[in-house]
């Protein structure tokens, strides 16, 4: 027999307890379970009501520590919503290299959706695309809605009906009691509660300053420099609360480059990161003498939500590929030639008829600007800021060269030219790319994490600190 695969779509605007619930009979039932948040779709504009990334972040928060279910964040990384027909055969594609040839996939509907089947009239058939093809061909698992009663005649030939009482709980709703300044702990879980209640979100405002959290210690993952002796012995007060699998915080002892390896092993986990100085700067991590024990995170910390960098990278042999930079994506030269790179910002040529010669060209995030961008001489960033920065490294034939801004929302494209003679290597946080043509950087819509900073510690005051060193005294 198949593996039987359910794939549940939606916008999970937050995700709610109803969602769970059925997510966990399908396990019940012996399903493998796909999650599949929608990106922005023009005709429904609640999707719009929060930036993707938060939303990734909340479907993760509910879903991905589920056994037997996966989050699948294409749609949201595009920006895109994928018709169930297109997604059927995605999924049949997926599901073949993730389980087996042959898998069965059944798409998660409510019955208000199949509401008037019997007549041609269901939403389905009246406006999905190639809708009357999706309900003739498509398996379909059947959830019971209230207030949208059906018979046997309203359904599709291939249905399963999912048997089983589900709480009525509607993302609307949720939204609502936000808006009325009600409690949503009886609508969401408490995961999920947190994180809105911690950014605000659904409120319309935008926090410019870290927010409030309380860190759980039961369970911890610690992630340790090996190569650093202090590293270790700083480390060691704490491994008692040391687990391997679904901690409750990730605590990282040595510098920002182990911070930064840490982040890119483990955000999607979902669980904040907090760290203990044993480098140099330690621009992300907090001060040794403040965080010698268990104790000493205890109460209100800080917590900053800090998106990736995503890169589209272009190869000389013509292949694609992604990439994810935590502090900054940027192209370089690979051999003694210097780099001869166009820079357009949303498609525009913003140095034409120059282009930028020297040994990198950087993107860096707000937290990024305290890490290469900075020994290029470029100024640090307010963690809160909207804005990019864009940095060069030894700029050549160029006498008026100056680091700039950008608002985060751009597109950045960087393209290689003169190629044969300056090839390009692209540099990703600690990765490396060669035979490089061309990246194109923006914000993740999907990937990010939290970092959390003891009070009066945060990366506000360590921006003062590297900017003005007597503040730090």
């Amino acid at each position: 027999m198949h593996k039987r695969i359910a794939v549940f779509g939606g916008s999970f605007n937050p995700p709610t307890l109803a969602h769970i619930a059925v997510v966990e009979v399908l396990v019940k039932d012996g399903y493998e379970v796909v999650i599949v948040p929608c990106g922005m779709r023009p005709e429904k504009i609640t999707t719009r009501h929060v930036d993707p990334v938060h939303r990734a972040f909340m479907v993760d928060l509910a879903f991905a520590r589920m056994s037997h279910v996966r989050v699948e964040h294409f749609d949201l990384e595009k920006e895109a919503f994928t018709p169930t027909i297109d997604l059927d055969q995605m999924m049949k594609h997926i599901c073949a290299d993730q389980y087996e040839a042959g898998a069965e996939v059944h798409h998660v509907v409510g019955t208000d959706l199949i509401q008037y089947g019997r007549d041609g009239h269901s939403q389905i058939q009246r406006t999905w695309k190639d809708g009357n093809r999706v309900w003739r061909e498509l398996n379909f698992i059947v959830v019971d809605r209230p207030g949208y009663p059906i018979t046997d005649l309203d359904l599709p030939r291939r249905t399963i009906e999912l048997k089983g009482t589900f709480p009525y709980i509607s993302s609307t709703q949720v939204r609502e009691a936000i808006a009325a300044n009600r409690p949503i702990e009886d609508f969401v879980s408490e995961e999920v509660a947190q994180y809105i209640n911690r950014y605000a979100l659904y409120r319309g405002v935008t926090l410019l300053r870290p927010a409030p959290i309380t860190l759980n210690l039961e369970r911890v993952r610690v992630v340790v420099d090996p190569h650093n002796d202090r590293a270790m012995r700083l480390a060691e007060p704490f491994r008692h609360l040391e687990v391997d699998h679904h901690p409750t915080s990730i605590l990282v002892v040595g510098g920002d480059g182990t911070m930064v390896k840490a982040v890119r092993t483990y955000w999607k986990e979902r669980t904040p990161f907090v760290g203990i100085n044993a480098g140099m700067i330690g621009f992300l991590l907090n001060h040794p003498d403040k965080m010698q024990t268990p104790e000493a995170v205890k109460g209100i910390l800080s917590v900053h939500h800090l998106p990736f960098l995503h890169g589209r990278v272009e190869m000389i042999d013509g292949s694609i590929t992604e990439v994810m930079g935590v502090n900054d994506i940027w192209l370089e030269r690979a051999t003694l030639q210097t780099a001869a790179i166009q820079l357009k910002i949303d498609d525009k040529d913003v140095f034409a008829p120059q282009v930028f010669y020297g040994d990198a060209l950087i993107c860096a995030t707000p937290a990024g600007s305290t890490a290469y961008a900075y020994n290029t001489g470029a100024p640090i960033m307010s963690i809160g800021s909207p804005d990019l920065m864009i940095a060069g490294a030894s700029p050549a034939r160029w006498l008026g060269w100056q680091h700039a801004t950008v608002s985060r929302d751009v597109l950045v494209r960087m393209e290689g030219q003169q190629l044969q003679k300056r090839p390009l290597r692209l540099g990703a946080d600690d990765q490396s790319l060669e035979g490089v043509k061309a990246v194109t950087i923006r914000l993740s819509r999907v990937a990010s994490f939290e970092l959390v900073h003891l009070p009066g510690a945060d990366l506000r005051a360590k921006r003062m600190a590297m900017q003005f060193p007597a503040t730090s005294r």
